[in-house]
């Protein structure tokens, strides 16, 4: 299963992916993800608070650095392989910043969906999760060109 969202944004890829990268300035631009306290280490783990919706919150879920490309300004993260809150499901989230020119940048925010439950949770949530994905897009894009 899987939810992907795009927006052009009026910056370069270099610094939507610092944006991105900046955990610390999540609680200032980004209602999705208020609070995330990750290392850019692959492997590693770390914590953080997810709000999909005011139903679809939660708080200190398990997570893990899957990649982190400063080359190709992407990252991913996903749900903890030791510690998993949910059997049966795992998650990853994927952000890409693909340059289109000097100013100007494709981002791509893609949320992918594995295991047995998988499917059952992607059709409870499928609609909250693409909203606020478009709602975390466009918070992105107007940080970004402020």
């Amino acid at each position: 299963m899987k939810n992907i969202n795009r927006i052009n944004i009026n910056a370069p890829a270099y610094k939507i992916f610092d944006i991105i990268t900046d955990f610390q300035q999540y609680p200032k631009w980004n209602e999705i993800t208020p609070n995330m306290s990750a290392d850019l280490i692959v492997g590693k783990e770390f914590l953080l608070d997810s709000c999909i919706s005011k139903k679809l919150a939660v708080k200190d879920e398990p997570m893990v650095m899957l990649s982190f490309d400063p080359d190709k300004h992407s990252l991913s993260w996903g749900t903890s392989r030791t510690k998993q809150q949910y059997p049966g499901i795992k998650s990853e989230r994927l952000q890409v910043c693909k340059e289109i020119d000097d100013h100007n940048t494709l981002f791509i925010n893609q949320q992918i969906f594995e295991g047995i439950f998988s499917p059952i949770l992607y059709l409870f949530i499928r609609k909250s999760l693409d909203k606020a994905y478009k709602k975390y897009c466009q918070a992105l894009k107007d940080w970004a060109e402020k």
